[in-house]
């Protein structure tokens, strides 16, 4: 009896990242996206959905660079005579706009959307969108509610940055995801303009902090390290003048964060 050859594949992430996946020769390619995304279910704390097969795809590359999608899943992966080890794994364009809404989109209809990851049609992302919309400009508009009925600006913002991040938080909402904590480290890599050693900082952030959030939280822990004696006044100065300056780069990816999106509406799972 012939044993079937392994091979190790390199397969690229969406988020920028590679991994390294052992697949049979005869393996097929739906096969072979169901063991990668098991891999990275095991690494990532997301919801169902984000590891649904058919939100994904394959991608080959010739050995003239020409990037080729491979639609059939059923081609094994020794047909494709690859000129390299190497596939990517890509998301349809309809998924990356459903992810975009679904935190928000859940927590307005009151349970989480398992079922909307089949309705990758151009119709429903649309509508989506249009309710998304719809979401921001009436959380907009308790906001100016909150201010015109008198109460102390403190209390209505915490810097006015957190609009959208207050709006989709909810202990609730986590639990209907299966996530335990909303709390994440995130690695922040700082390279300064004169510089040629980059500065790192490791923060714990919530998955409903905006890039501001975190720009604004790598601004305090600078100012903290280079000037302990500075008065706390004075550094939140700074840290409101300069925190909307910058914005982050996403690991491995050229996706860049910025605003007050929470981060779990990003298809990124690291931040530099």
């Amino acid at each position: 009896m012939s044993m079937v050859k392994k091979i190790l594949l390199d397969i690229l992430l969406p988020n920028g990242c590679i991994i390294v996946v052992e697949c049979e020769e005869d393996m097929t390619l739906d096969k072979i996206k169901q063991n990668t995304l098991s891999c990275i279910k095991r690494q990532t704390p997301f919801n169902e959905l984000v590891h649904d097969q058919k939100n994904y795809y394959l991608e080959s590359v010739t050995s003239g660079a020409q990037i080729i999608p491979l639609y059939d899943e059923q081609i094994k992966l020794n047909e494709l005579n690859l000129f390299y080890g190497y596939l990517s794994l890509r998301e349809h364009d309809a998924f990356l706009d459903e992810k975009d809404d679904l935190a928000l989109m859940s927590l307005l209809l009151g349970f989480p959307l398992d079922d909307f990851a089949s309705t990758l049609e151009r119709e429903a992302c649309e509508a989506r969108s249009l309710l998304n919309r719809l979401a921001d400009m009436l959380a907009q508009e308790a906001i100016k509610d909150l201010q015109r009925n008198g109460l102390q600006e403190q209390n209505v913002s915490q810097d006015n940055d957190d609009k959208q991040s207050n709006l989709v938080k909810s202990q609730n909402l986590l639990k209907q995801f299966g996530l335990t904590s909303d709390t994440r480290p995130v690695f922040v890599q700082v390279q300064e303009r004169h510089s040629t050693s980059p500065i790192c900082f490791n923060l714990s952030s919530s998955l409903y902090s905006s890039p501001i959030d975190i720009v604004a939280n790598v601004i305090l822990s600078k100012l903290s390290a280079s000037n302990p004696t500075m008065a706390n006044e004075e550094r939140m100065k700074i840290v409101k003048e300069y925190k909307t300056r910058y914005w982050l780069q996403a690991f491995g990816c050229e996706e860049r964060l910025f605003g007050t999106k929470p981060l779990i509406q990003s298809r990124v799972r690291l931040i530099v």
